[in-house]
């Protein structure tokens, strides 16, 4: 399994990077926007095609934004091998609503996450997880 982080704003991407280094031991990959993201995951599983992908994705970002990367995950074929927890500093019922139609996005979080915000992950103390829809 791997872990990207899409997240625009630089200093909570890595401290998000920095957290699941510490916590759970994994190198997680930094993306700015969606559309980096979404190039990256094209081309990885070409290569790696077995690969898993666990992604905290923020919502507000330019170029390609929280929403437009799940519509453009949809249409791939390898959306199975993704599940995406939404990191978000949206208080919006909306947002949390709409994130729960997506078949990808298994978690919203506000954002800051801590030690206990993927805990529900951890399963004999190794963080994993399934396409298990959030509820």
């Amino acid at each position: 399994m791997k872990i990207l982080i899409i997240e625009d704003d630089a200093v909570v991407a890595i401290m998000q990077k920095m957290w699941i280094a510490k916590t759970f031991n994994y190198k997680a990959e930094l993306f700015s926007n969606g559309l980096e993201a979404v190039n990256f995951l094209d081309k990885e599983l070409i290569d790696k095609p077995d690969e898993t992908y666990l992604i905290l994705l923020d919502l507000n970002m330019p170029v390609m934004n929280g929403w437009e990367f799940l519509e453009a995950l949809e249409q791939r074929d390898y959306s199975a091998k993704v599940s995406v927890i939404v990191v978000t500093s949206s208080k919006f019922r909306e947002d949390y609503e709409k994130a729960k139609e997506s078949p990808l996005v298994i978690d919203f979080l506000n954002k800051p996450i801590g030690p206990n915000s993927l805990k529900k992950f951890i399963k004999e103390g190794e963080l994993q997880f399934s396409h298990k829809k959030m509820e």
